[in-house]
């Protein structure tokens, strides 16, 4: 099930990060009719206010997402849990080149709405938050290479998804 979405930053992430793009998808399968096991992936672009020269950035996410089915004729309701991990790299120029990467992991909520459209096909869309916290995050500026580490606050994330299901 691939979507397209706007991913709004949330909390102090949303006071530096404007919203983006996330792309994504979900494979997974049923296990009975009320409940599906699925495997999520996804890539973020990430867009900062006030960015600075040749700024680039992404999150890459990937995360167990089951769901819980409830049909109502050609409609069909899905929510469920997520967890899983995710890497981060940013990159930017101000008076050197300099950039970040972190790792860690994420937990949140996915809800949506589905119609049937034929068969096989079902198109809707889905609203999921995102708290993704950071187990390490690293800085490296090329003047001197010079690599530091330190703590980096939870990046909370609401999207907003077109989902389309096979």
């Amino acid at each position: 099930m691939p979507y397209l979405a706007v991913a709004i930053p949330v909390g102090t992430f949303g006071d530096n990060y404007e919203p983006n793009m996330r792309v994504g998808g979900f494979l997974g399968f049923h296990v009975g009719s009320l409940v599906s096991l699925n495997l999520e992936g996804s890539l973020e672009l990430m867009e900062k206010k006030n960015k600075p020269t040749d700024y680039s950035g992404i999150f890459f996410e990937l995360a167990l997402s089951p769901f819980f089915h409830v049909e109502l004729g050609r409609i069909e309701l899905i929510a469920g849990p997520k967890l899983g991990g995710f890497l981060s790299s940013e990159s930017h120029m101000e008076y050197s080149t300099a950039s970040d990467a972190g790792h860690g992991y994420l937990y949140g909520v996915n809800v949506g709405v589905l119609a049937a459209v034929g068969e096989r096909l079902a198109i809707g869309g889905m609203a999921s938050f995102t708290n993704r916290s950071f187990s390490k995050f690293c800085s490296t500026v090329s003047l001197g290479g010079e690599k530091v580490c330190s703590d980096a606050s939870d990046r909370g994330t609401l999207s907003l998804s077109a989902v389309f299901m096979f």
